[in-house]
């Protein structure tokens, strides 16, 4: 008894520790029915004793088997209660004692009546008792265990996504450092590079290949202007019709191309524009009658959208609006520059970059008399006593306007 008594608080320790435990469920826990077998059967087979080891190291289990086993045992003892309550209704088989005058039959009556309703009376408290327990076991399998483990889960995922906004905090700061420490990085390249001298790059040269055909046409040409027998190409306008548009008179003068030739399969149509017209339009025809396509870029400027064919001539008007009459221009001619005359310029170009007076000539000897004038009108821009490039631009304008 001493010793029993020592270990009496050792005990009460023990259990109490067990008690404040925290009851987790996991996946693992046991169900039910697995609590109610072991409470009824004990470890009797290797499931069982797999089961009592979990519970060995589950305090939820623990716990839930501590409940199950004393509302089982409830429902044991209301049992017991009800049967001794169902055995006292039995009448005994001894003779009945004989009444005494002074005793009442009412009093009797009475007294009989007030044992039998708490006979009555006893045996549903029993039977409430132990429908209660089952009652109460129903309802917490069927109700509050699905709660509980919802409950559970439901802690578990707000447990993870916790987890998950630390890591995501984590990310951000150390994507927020790499990104501090790449500006520093870029803030110290940035100021080397001030720092640093910026070495002199040497010009770049452009290698031109010199096409000694061109040259010997470009030389052959200079000298026929020296000695004054360079004469510019007449431009080939097969049907009639006026070469250079005609008088516009009040109505609206076209600028280029007119009466010349055109090194673009795509040319570019301009017309100059006319006091208090407006929407312009262009109409372009090859010398079948058929209509060429072009694209406005700006109100008086139009560009041929498909390549026109080569050494073919086209014609082109311009029509407006004016104080709501229709004003059209003249009509104007040119001819598309054949492809072989066409890449010797283009290597000219390229050649004389710059040579306003050996580009002028060829531009002229090819019949392009609008980039002629545009040569020669530089170069008089830049030496207005050029009296050669005077002669030049007389001779490319009289050309235009001859019949």
């Amino acid at each position: 008894m001493e010793e029993q008594a020592e270990r009496t608080p050792l005990k009460k320790k023990l259990a109490a520790a067990a008690r404040s435990e925290p009851a987790v469920w996991t996946p693992d826990c046991l169900e039910p029915d697995d609590l109610i077998g072991l409470i009824e059967h004990g470890a009797d087979s290797p499931a069982a004793l797999r089961r009592m080891a979990h519970m060995a190291t589950c305090a939820y289990c623990r716990r839930e088997f501590e409940e199950m086993e004393t509302t089982l045992r409830m429902a044991a003892k209301a049992q017991q209660l009800q049967a001794a309550a169902a055995a006292s209704d039995v009448p005994s088989p001894g003779p009945m004692p004989t009444p005494t005058p002074l005793e009442r039959p009412t009093h009797r009556a009475g007294l009989s009546s007030s044992l039998s309703f708490w006979q009555r009376f006893f045996v549903p408290s029993a039977s409430f008792a132990l429908g209660a327990a089952v009652a109460g076991l129903v309802i917490y399998l069927m109700a509050v265990r699905p709660l509980q483990t919802q409950s559970l889960t439901l802690r578990a995922q707000k447990t993870d996504l916790q987890m998950k906004n630390v890591e995501l905090d984590r990310q951000r700061q150390a994507q927020a450092q790499r990104a501090v420490r790449a500006e520093q990085g870029n803030a110290d390249l940035r100021k080397r590079l001030a720092t640093r001298p910026t070495p002199i790059a040497p010009p770049k040269q452009v290698v031109v290949v010199r096409d000694n055909n061109v040259a010997r046409k470009a030389i052959e040409a200079l000298e026929a202007v020296i000695a004054g027998q360079f004469k510019p190409r007449q431009v080939a306008l097969a049907d009639s019709g006026t070469r250079d548009g005609g008088d516009p008179g009040q109505g609206i003068a076209l600028d280029r191309p007119v009466a010349t030739y055109v090194l673009d399969d795509r040319p570019t149509l301009k017309a100059k524009p006319l006091d208090g017209a407006r929407n312009y339009n262009v109409d372009v025809r090859n010398s079948a009658g058929g209509e060429v396509k072009t694209i406005k870029l700006s109100p008086t400027a139009w560009r041929v959208v498909d390549p026109l064919q080569r050494g073919q001539v086209y014609t082109w008007t311009v029509e407006a609006l004016k104080d709501g009459q229709l004003v059209e221009s003249p009509v104007a001619k040119f001819r598309v520059l054949e492809k072989e005359k066409a890449d010797e310029l283009e290597r000219a170009k390229r050649q004389y970059a710059g040579q306003h007076l050996t580009l002028g000539v060829l531009y002229a000897q090819a019949g392009l008399l609008d980039d002629a004038e545009r040569e020669f009108k530089a170069l008089l821009k830049a030496n207005p006593k050029h009296s050669l490039a005077g002669r030049l631009l007389s001779d490319v304008q009289a050309e235009r306007q001859a019949e």
